[in-house]
């Protein structure tokens, strides 16, 4: 399970944590898990996917990038809201979960958990 945060900066997600560049983009991130999930085809990954910061220089939704980066990675994602899935149909898969309207027809919602999501204690 991952905890993925994007800006949404120039049509393309970086991963920040808060104002932070974490010095990575989203691309990289899906390359790594695909190739994982090519090397290792009976695992599964989640993703808590949230977007952070400021966006900035898009001529697109935030939702519009995110099908872009998909359809890129479309051997591997599983595009499902299907809360019944089980794990052999996922298997080799990623999915996206969400808590996030702009993303929820991405992957499964998981709707208001508390979450203890502040860093600064």
């Amino acid at each position: 399970f991952f905890d993925i945060r994007v800006r949404h900066y120039a049509n393309a997600f970086a991963l920040h944590h808060a104002f932070v560049y974490l010095h990575v983009n989203f691309d990289d991130f899906l390359d790594s898990v695909s190739n994982f999930l090519r090397s290792n085809p009976s695992e599964t990954v989640l993703f808590r996917l949230k977007e952070e910061y400021d966006s900035e220089g898009n001529s697109r939704s935030i939702a519009e990038t995110l099908q872009w980066y998909l359809y890129k990675h479309q051997g591997t994602y599983l595009r499902t809201n299907n809360r019944d899935i089980n794990l052999g149909s996922a298997r080799g898969k990623f999915i996206i979960l969400s808590d996030n309207y702009q993303f929820d027809s991405f992957g499964l919602q998981y709707g208001q958990s508390n979450i203890q999501d502040n860093y600064n204690l």
